[in-house]
């Protein structure tokens, strides 16, 4: 089974591929797609990611994630925000697409105090 976010669409979607078949969404409207085209309709500026969702970090695992950590301290990027944690869009470009909810659990279990 492909992984899948939640988005919400920031403007009308026509014949968007979603996890219940192609589909038309109605700005402001959530939907579940494959990351894919997930990361397509963000980039693409016609929707955001929902950070509240339930359905895709279940699906990263604490090794999955601690590569992707790892990955990012090999880089020179800064990839830390304000807070201290891994920034959602850095993990996104080396390939794991998260949620911050699903990052700050993982994260903890990474760094117990």
């Amino acid at each position: 089974m492909p992984k899948t976010r939640i988005i919400i669409a920031t403007s009308f979607l026509q014949g968007i591929s979603t996890a219940n078949g192609v589909e038309n969404i109605a700005a402001g409207s959530t939907c579940e797609c494959d990351t894919e085209t997930a990361a397509w309709a963000v980039d693409g500026g016609h929707a955001k990611y929902n950070e509240d969702e339930t359905s895709a970090p279940a699906d990263v695992t604490l090794e999955e994630f601690a590569a992707a950590i790892a990955t990012l301290e090999e880089g020179d990027d800064d990839y830390l925000t304000k807070s201290g944690l891994p920034d959602v869009k850095a993990l996104a470009n080396v390939g794991l697409e998260i949620s911050a909810k699903a990052r700050d659990a993982l994260w903890s279990e990474l760094n117990p105090a």
